[in-house]
């Protein structure tokens, strides 16, 4: 209705974005960036009209020429440091070197569920019409390695709607593919029974399984933990063998879990809240804080097992004035994703906790 009374001129090659009324625009392509960069921080007190391909201005003036390309250098080299701590993780399994780890279907089967992740991402771009970073670069941890995949949407969005079914497909293919890979493992481990087959298998503490309430009832019901734990006698207390495909795919299940909750501008958690509920909404604020408590909670309360929370939360920051890690606003960035997909959210939620609340 606003663009209505503008006059005649806007039609639907232009777009409407929330900015302070009080900002003098001298330079808009400028003040784009800057809005985009603090775009969480701004009020509903005024419109700019823009072009829809605000990335083609932005790219195109004030030398930024590549301020929206994929990620550089040191973002690869950050994603190899990833890769080579979950092949490490791979090799203390074995108690093999780090070149074991690479052989490993730990290591592999990893990659190929954060692939199902960014596949989903794909196709819910491809159905968008969304520019996407086709490569994700990798976010490392101290004890697992690989914890998270950041990309990035490179041009705005027809609405929330869209941000939002970009954000909640790509965990949703994720998780669900890891609790499948689980079950499989879980059926292979119990068809090994010759001792040195046992003996070659990969071992983990019996808490570190217990990370996820979701691995730890899928194992009770597919295999049972006192299973579990008489299958290698020679193993030390509280250590059991399993099948590399189970370790794979408990570690896909924390990845994607932890890609629900709500940690930067670019993670899905915060790509879901924000369009569900819209930039200034107090609810979405509000379940904002919530989930940010929980996740630190659960990351000192399991500090002893694991790092990969904590790591997760503040590795995924990132450098606050860097453009890139963060995505354009949607075209129509005013009104929310709608109730149907708020309740989805809360779905969604619900199993990110299920998935990284802790069984005891």
């Amino acid at each position: 209705d606003v663009l209505k009374e503008l006059g005649e001129g806007i039609d639907d090659s232009f777009a409407a974005m929330i900015v302070p009324s009080e900002v003098d625009i001298d330079s808009p392509m400028e003040f784009i960036q800057a809005m985009i960069v603090n775009s969480e921080n701004l009020e509903p007190t005024g419109l700019l009209i823009t072009h829809k391909d605000t990335k083609q201005f932005i790219s195109s003036n004030d030398n930024n020429d590549n301020i929206y390309n994929d990620f550089g250098l040191v973002d690869n080299f950050i994603s190899i440091l990833a890769i080579l701590g979950t092949a490490n993780f791979a090799a203390s399994c074995y108690e093999k070197n780090i070149f074991y780890g690479f052989t490993s279907p730990i290591l592999w089967g990893l990659i190929a569920l954060i692939s199902v992740k960014q596949f989903g991402h794909l196709v819910a771009a491809a159905i968008n019409k969304l520019e996407v970073s086709l490569l994700p670069r990798f976010i490392p941890s101290l004890d697992i390695g690989l914890i998270a995949a950041r990309n990035q949407i490179k041009s705005p969005a027809k609405n929330n709607k869209q941000i939002f079914d970009y954000a909640s497909s790509g965990p949703l293919l994720g998780i669900t593919a890891s609790w499948i890979m689980l079950i499989y493992g879980l059926l292979q481990t119990a068809q090994i029974v010759k001792p040195e087959e046992i003996a070659a298998l990969p071992h983990v503490p019996l808490q570190f399984l217990k990370l996820s309430t979701l691995t730890s009832s899928t194992i009770q019901t597919f295999l049972g933990t006192d299973v579990l734990l008489s299958l290698d006698p020679t193993a030390d207390s509280g250590t059991v063998a399993v099948h590399p495909l189970v370790l794979a795919a408990h570690l896909g299940l924390l990845v994607n879990g932890l890609s629900l909750f709500p940690v930067s501008t670019t993670s899905d958690g915060e790509r879901m809240i924000q369009s569900a509920f819209s930039r200034t909404a107090f609810s979405g604020s509000l379940i904002g804080v919530f989930l940010f408590l929980f996740l630190i909670a659960q990351g000192v309360h399991e500090f002893g097992i694991s790092t990969f929370i904590l790591s997760y939360y503040f590795l995924f920051q990132g450098e606050p004035n860097d453009i890139r890690l963060y995505d354009f606003p949607a075209r129509n960035d005013v009104d929310p994703a709608g109730s149907t997909r708020q309740l989805l959210y809360g779905i969604y939620m619900t199993l990110g906790i299920v998935v990284l609340y802790p069984s005891f």
